[in-house]
């Protein structure tokens, strides 16, 4: 971070101000702000007249568009969004001295961007993640509430990635992210699509206007950038078309990395890429394209198969995203579909490999698309022996009333329990030899949001308490 007062700070956009205090950062939230900071109220919350004075109370300068009331510490400036991001590159610089990848897609985001910092790790680099709820690196580790942070927080750790020397940023973008330009300051070196179904119709409307955002990320490239994308997805197509980029892709059909000889077992997954045989130590078909889509990014920077070979067997899955924390009479798995698509690709996979039942806990998160929670409910029901219905990140809806939308009282083989504790129990109860628990929805998350307040919640903690009681060994 530059050293910089006030006074040159704000005179970048145009603000007269004579305070010679040097600046210590930007925030946008009153709560984060301390002495000397600059507070810029661009969002709705912010410009609430408490917010304000709350960030004047802790000895903050305030920049506004309109001056809600009269204080030598309030300033005004038109445009203020687009004359944020001039504020941030004056007090934080462009860390432009890294490679930077964008991974993007409904599904398989927090995979890809795992497995390809992994194979980085494995080549000595030094890498950042930021991704679904937390940014880590070597020395590096912070929690945040988004899949891809606002436009102040990604300068701030943009700029912690310069102080680290940091080689590579691997960033997960949402669409929101994008409708919402909080990726305005970054160029990226490549961008991976992993799979653009249907998610957000809530925020997006349409399946249309979500896709076409997804693909707005392509705009954010480097001229020398590279997309990377699943060919098996025909509505990817498009993307390509409209593109003046190199675009490489990979998938099971005709693709320019082409996967071949694909095995799925209850214990690994086995293929082929141009010949070349890969074995990873990870489930399922998804993985299979999160692995290939890996691949592709790391051979594109020129690191050669026989190495990839030997790397790619230490892959170690996602914490929530399709992990087997338990092996023993029954297995339970943990993965965070929530989408009708991802939880087809898990729930198919299991019924595939079962030697037992499959038995399937799904809920729909509140205040989301609601569009979606009959048909994620049939899904469970056709792809398991037995569907148990169950709350997922209520919010500010009444379970029963989510659970009501669901219509779970269609099938036959479907049960209900408003509280995820106790269908999580009634899983591990009635589970018999060589069945397989999967637990959908919330992954590793550790907490559930309940009309504005977060309450302890974590499917693994829970399994392994309903195991350590039954007796079972935890694996």
């Amino acid at each position: 971070m530059e050293t910089i007062t006030f006074t040159d700070l704000l005179a970048k956009v145009g603000v007269s101000c004579k305070d010679s205090r040097i600046v210590r950062g930007i925030s946008d939230d009153s709560r984060e702000v301390e002495q000397d900071m600059l507070f810029v109220a661009i969002k709705a919350t912010a410009m609430k007249k408490e917010h304000i004075l709350e960030a004047l109370t802790k000895g903050a300068v305030v920049l506004c568009e309109k001056q809600p009331f009269a204080d030598a510490n309030i300033y005004e400036a038109a445009s203020l969004k687009q004359k944020l991001i001039l504020l941030l590159d004056t007090l934080y610089g462009r860390y432009e001295a890294c490679q930077c990848i964008a991974v993007s897609g409904t599904n398989g985001k927090t995979s890809v961007a795992s497995y390809i910092a992994q194979l980085l790790y494995m080549q000595k680099a030094r890498v950042m993640v930021i991704g679904t709820g937390f940014v880590k690196g070597e020395t590096i580790s912070f929690e945040t509430s988004n899949t891809t942070p606002g436009l102040i927080a990604l300068a701030k750790y943009f700029d912690i990635a310069r102080q680290k020397q940091i080689t590579h940023i691997v960033m997960e973008v949402s669409s929101h992210a994008i409708a919402q330009e909080r990726i305005a300051r970054i160029r990226f070196d490549a961008v991976v699509f992993t799979n653009i179904t249907a998610d957000h119709l809530d925020y997006h409307i349409t399946k249309t206007h979500y896709r076409f955002t997804k693909f707005k990320l392509a705009n954010y490239l480097k001229k020398s950038g590279v997309i990377i994308y699943n060919a098996d997805y025909e509505y990817m197509l498009p993307l390509v078309h409209m593109q003046s980029h190199r675009c490489v892709s990979y998938g099971l059909g005709a693709a320019h990395i082409p996967i071949e000889h694909v095995v799925l077992s209850e214990s690994n997954i086995r293929f082929s890429l141009q010949g070349y045989k890969i074995r990873a130590h990870l489930l399922g078909l998804m993985n299979v394209y999160n692995v290939a889509a890996a691949l592709t990014f790391m051979r594109i920077n020129d690191v050669e198969y026989e190495r990839l070979q030997e790397d790619v067997e230490k892959l170690r899955a996602v914490k929530g995203r399709l992990e087997v924390v338990y092996q023993g009479k029954f297995q339970v798995w943990i993965d965070y579909a929530h989408t009708a698509a991802a939880l087809k690709e898990v729930l198919s996979f299991a019924k595939q490999v079962a030697k037992g039942r499959v038995i399937s806990i799904v809920g729909c998160g509140g205040n989301r698309d609601v569009k979606k929670r009959p048909i994620m409910a049939e899904i469970a029901a056709k792809y398991s022996d037995v569907a148990i219905y169950t709350s997922d990140n209520p919010r500010f809806e009444r379970v029963c009333d989510i659970l009501k939308d669901m219509h779970a009282e269609r099938f036959l083989n479907a049960c209900v329990f408003e509280h995820r504790y106790y269908a999580i129990k009634h899983a591990v109860k009635i589970a018999q030899n060589s069945d397989i628990i999967v637990i959908t929805g919330k992954g590793s998350e550790a907490f559930t949001s309940i009309y504005g307040k977060q309450y302890p919640c974590n499917d693994a903690t829970w399994v392994k308490k309903l195991l350590d009681q039954g007796g079972e060994t935890w694996k």
